[in-house]
Protein backbone atom coordinates (compact mmCIF):
# COMPACT_ATOMS: atom_id res chain seq x y z
CA UNK A 1 0.00 0.00 0.00
CA UNK A 2 1.35 3.45 -0.95
CA UNK A 3 1.90 6.17 1.62
CA UNK A 4 -0.44 8.47 -0.32
CA UNK A 5 -3.24 5.91 0.03
CA UNK A 6 -2.55 5.47 3.76
CA UNK A 7 -2.82 9.23 4.26
CA UNK A 8 -5.99 9.44 2.14
CA UNK A 9 -7.67 6.73 4.22
CA UNK A 10 -7.00 8.82 7.33
CA UNK A 11 -8.17 12.08 5.79
CA UNK A 12 -4.73 13.70 5.97
CA UNK A 13 -4.33 16.05 3.02
CA UNK A 14 -2.35 19.17 4.02
CA UNK A 15 1.16 18.17 4.99
CA UNK A 16 4.13 20.07 6.28
CA UNK A 17 6.90 17.75 5.07
CA UNK A 18 10.10 17.83 7.12
CA UNK A 19 13.44 16.44 5.94
CA UNK A 20 17.07 17.40 5.43
CA UNK A 21 18.34 19.17 2.32
CA UNK A 22 19.97 15.96 1.08
CA UNK A 23 16.72 14.01 1.51
CA UNK A 24 14.93 16.20 -1.04
CA UNK A 25 16.91 14.60 -3.86
CA UNK A 26 17.29 11.21 -2.19
CA UNK A 27 13.54 10.75 -1.83
CA UNK A 28 12.42 12.84 -4.78
CA UNK A 29 10.04 10.19 -6.13
CA UNK A 30 8.33 9.86 -2.76
CA UNK A 31 7.95 13.63 -2.42
CA UNK A 32 6.52 13.81 -5.94
CA UNK A 33 3.92 11.18 -5.07
CA UNK A 34 2.77 13.37 -2.16
CA UNK A 35 2.84 16.70 -4.00
CA UNK A 36 -0.95 17.11 -4.11
CA UNK A 37 -1.10 16.64 -0.33
CA UNK A 38 1.85 18.87 0.53
CA UNK A 39 1.38 22.41 1.83
CA UNK A 40 5.14 23.04 2.01
CA UNK A 41 8.48 21.26 2.40
CA UNK A 42 10.84 22.31 5.19
CA UNK A 43 14.27 20.92 4.29
CA UNK A 44 16.35 22.45 7.10
CA UNK A 45 16.25 19.67 9.70
CA UNK A 46 19.43 19.63 11.80
CA UNK A 47 20.73 17.42 14.58
CA UNK A 48 19.50 18.31 18.09
CA UNK A 49 16.93 20.78 16.68
CA UNK A 50 18.65 24.18 17.13
CA UNK A 51 16.21 26.80 18.39
CA UNK A 52 16.44 29.06 15.25
CA UNK A 53 15.49 26.08 13.07
CA UNK A 54 12.60 25.18 15.38
CA UNK A 55 11.20 28.70 15.30
CA UNK A 56 11.59 29.00 11.52
CA UNK A 57 9.66 25.77 11.08
CA UNK A 58 6.91 26.79 13.51
CA UNK A 59 6.48 30.10 11.68
CA UNK A 60 6.24 28.32 8.31
CA UNK A 61 3.61 25.99 9.76
CA UNK A 62 1.52 28.76 11.29
CA UNK A 63 1.42 30.76 8.05
CA UNK A 64 0.59 27.73 5.86
CA UNK A 65 -2.54 25.66 5.30
CA UNK A 66 -0.91 22.55 6.79
CA UNK A 67 -2.72 20.61 9.51
CA UNK A 68 -0.30 17.68 9.75
CA UNK A 69 3.45 17.11 9.73
CA UNK A 70 5.19 14.25 7.93
CA UNK A 71 8.83 13.64 8.80
CA UNK A 72 11.05 11.81 6.31
CA UNK A 73 14.40 10.96 7.85
CA UNK A 74 16.00 10.15 11.16
CA UNK A 75 16.18 11.84 14.53
CA UNK A 76 16.75 15.36 13.19
CA UNK A 77 13.49 15.39 11.21
CA UNK A 78 11.58 13.42 13.83
CA UNK A 79 12.60 15.91 16.51
CA UNK A 80 10.94 18.77 14.60
CA UNK A 81 7.83 16.67 14.08
CA UNK A 82 7.62 15.96 17.79
CA UNK A 83 7.94 19.63 18.68
CA UNK A 84 5.20 20.61 16.23
CA UNK A 85 2.95 17.86 17.59
CA UNK A 86 3.53 18.80 21.23
CA UNK A 87 3.53 22.60 20.86
CA UNK A 88 1.24 23.29 17.90
CA UNK A 89 -1.06 20.25 18.13
CA UNK A 90 -0.28 19.07 14.60
CA UNK A 91 -1.13 15.53 13.53
CA UNK A 92 2.26 13.82 13.31
CA UNK A 93 3.20 11.05 10.88
CA UNK A 94 6.74 9.65 10.96
CA UNK A 95 8.44 7.91 8.05
CA UNK A 96 11.79 6.80 9.51
CA UNK A 97 14.63 6.32 7.03
CA UNK A 98 17.37 5.61 9.57
CA UNK A 99 17.59 3.34 12.59
CA UNK A 100 17.55 5.95 15.37
CA UNK A 101 14.23 4.70 16.76
CA UNK A 102 13.52 8.23 18.01
CA UNK A 103 9.98 8.15 16.63
CA UNK A 104 8.77 5.93 19.50
CA UNK A 105 9.81 7.43 22.89
CA UNK A 106 7.79 10.41 24.25
CA UNK A 107 11.02 12.41 24.53
CA UNK A 108 12.12 15.40 22.48
CA UNK A 109 14.32 18.44 22.86
CA UNK A 110 16.02 21.38 21.24
CA UNK A 111 19.42 23.02 21.38
CA UNK A 112 19.32 26.50 22.87
CA UNK A 113 22.70 28.18 22.77
CA UNK A 114 25.18 25.51 23.80
CA UNK A 115 22.72 23.41 25.77
CA UNK A 116 20.41 20.54 24.80
CA UNK A 117 17.11 20.94 26.65
CA UNK A 118 15.08 17.73 26.71
CA UNK A 119 11.37 17.39 27.45
CA UNK A 120 9.02 14.48 28.00
CA UNK A 121 5.41 14.70 26.82
CA UNK A 122 3.15 12.03 25.30
CA UNK A 123 1.64 14.79 23.13
CA UNK A 124 4.77 14.62 20.97
CA UNK A 125 4.05 11.06 19.85
CA UNK A 126 3.25 10.38 16.17
CA UNK A 127 -0.26 9.34 15.22
CA UNK A 128 1.20 6.97 12.65
CA UNK A 129 4.64 5.47 11.97
CA UNK A 130 5.34 3.90 8.57
CA UNK A 131 8.37 1.63 8.21
CA UNK A 132 9.48 1.13 4.60
CA UNK A 133 12.76 -0.83 4.32
CA UNK A 134 13.01 -0.07 0.60
CA UNK A 135 13.88 3.55 1.40
CA UNK A 136 17.13 2.43 3.04
CA UNK A 137 18.60 1.55 -0.36
CA UNK A 138 19.36 5.25 -0.88
CA UNK A 139 20.79 5.85 2.58
CA UNK A 140 24.53 6.67 2.70
CA UNK A 141 26.49 3.72 4.10
CA UNK A 142 27.95 5.81 6.93
CA UNK A 143 24.50 6.92 8.11
CA UNK A 144 23.16 3.36 7.99
CA UNK A 145 26.04 2.02 10.08
CA UNK A 146 26.10 4.93 12.53
CA UNK A 147 22.37 4.85 13.25
CA UNK A 148 22.42 1.05 13.37
CA UNK A 149 25.09 1.19 16.07
CA UNK A 150 23.07 3.85 17.90
CA UNK A 151 20.06 1.56 17.94
CA UNK A 152 22.26 -1.32 19.09
CA UNK A 153 23.24 0.91 22.02
CA UNK A 154 19.53 1.33 22.87
CA UNK A 155 19.30 -2.43 23.27
CA UNK A 156 22.45 -2.65 25.37
CA UNK A 157 21.19 0.14 27.62
CA UNK A 158 17.90 -1.72 28.01
CA UNK A 159 19.86 -4.70 29.34
CA UNK A 160 21.70 -2.46 31.80
CA UNK A 161 18.63 -0.59 33.02
CA UNK A 162 16.27 -3.53 33.41
CA UNK A 163 18.44 -6.61 33.82
CA UNK A 164 15.85 -8.24 36.10
CA UNK A 165 12.91 -7.63 33.77
CA UNK A 166 12.64 -10.78 31.66
CA UNK A 167 10.45 -9.13 29.02
CA UNK A 168 12.95 -6.30 28.50
CA UNK A 169 15.87 -8.71 28.35
CA UNK A 170 14.10 -10.80 25.70
CA UNK A 171 13.32 -7.71 23.61
CA UNK A 172 16.85 -6.35 23.95
CA UNK A 173 18.40 -9.63 22.89
CA UNK A 174 16.04 -9.80 19.93
CA UNK A 175 17.04 -6.28 18.84
CA UNK A 176 20.73 -7.14 19.17
CA UNK A 177 20.29 -10.24 17.02
CA UNK A 178 18.45 -8.19 14.39
CA UNK A 179 21.21 -5.60 14.19
CA UNK A 180 23.96 -8.21 14.06
CA UNK A 181 22.09 -9.79 11.14
CA UNK A 182 21.77 -6.42 9.42
CA UNK A 183 25.05 -4.58 9.86
CA UNK A 184 27.09 -6.85 7.62
CA UNK A 185 24.70 -6.14 4.76
CA UNK A 186 25.49 -2.44 4.84
CA UNK A 187 28.93 -3.13 3.40
CA UNK A 188 27.20 -3.99 0.12
CA UNK A 189 25.91 -1.66 -2.55
CA UNK A 190 22.97 -1.72 -2.95
CA UNK A 191 22.05 -2.79 0.57
CA UNK A 192 20.13 -6.09 0.50
CA UNK A 193 16.46 -5.61 1.39
CA UNK A 194 16.74 -8.35 4.02
CA UNK A 195 19.41 -6.35 5.87
CA UNK A 196 17.18 -3.27 5.88
CA UNK A 197 14.24 -5.30 7.23
CA UNK A 198 16.40 -6.67 10.07
CA UNK A 199 17.76 -3.20 10.87
CA UNK A 200 14.32 -1.57 10.93
CA UNK A 201 13.03 -4.31 13.20
CA UNK A 202 15.97 -3.71 15.54
CA UNK A 203 15.37 0.04 15.43
CA UNK A 204 11.70 -0.37 16.26
CA UNK A 205 12.49 -2.56 19.26
CA UNK A 206 15.31 -0.23 20.33
CA UNK A 207 12.96 2.76 20.29
CA UNK A 208 10.38 0.78 22.27
CA UNK A 209 13.05 -0.04 24.86
CA UNK A 210 13.89 3.65 25.27
CA UNK A 211 10.19 4.36 25.74
CA UNK A 212 9.94 1.68 28.41
CA UNK A 213 13.31 1.99 30.17
CA UNK A 214 14.61 5.49 29.44
CA UNK A 215 18.26 6.12 28.61
CA UNK A 216 21.45 5.32 30.49
CA UNK A 217 24.82 7.04 30.78
CA UNK A 218 25.87 6.53 27.14
CA UNK A 219 22.90 8.38 25.64
CA UNK A 220 22.78 10.94 28.43
CA UNK A 221 26.36 11.91 27.61
CA UNK A 222 25.51 12.04 23.89
CA UNK A 223 22.71 14.53 24.57
CA UNK A 224 25.01 16.75 26.62
CA UNK A 225 27.88 16.64 24.12
CA UNK A 226 25.54 17.05 21.16
CA UNK A 227 24.10 20.21 22.66
CA UNK A 228 27.58 21.61 23.14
Amino acid sequence: MSLARVLAERGIDRLAVVCSASAVSRYGDLLASLSNRTAFIFDRAEAHCPEPVVEAFRESYRTSSATAVLTIGGGSAVGLGKILSAVEGATFIALPTTFSGSELPPIFGRRIGGEKRPARDVACMPRLVVYDPSLIANLPQSVAIETGMNSLAHAVEGLLLAANDHDVVALARSAIRSHLSALGGFSKNPVPLEASVHAMRGALIGGALVRRCGIALHHQLCHVLGGI
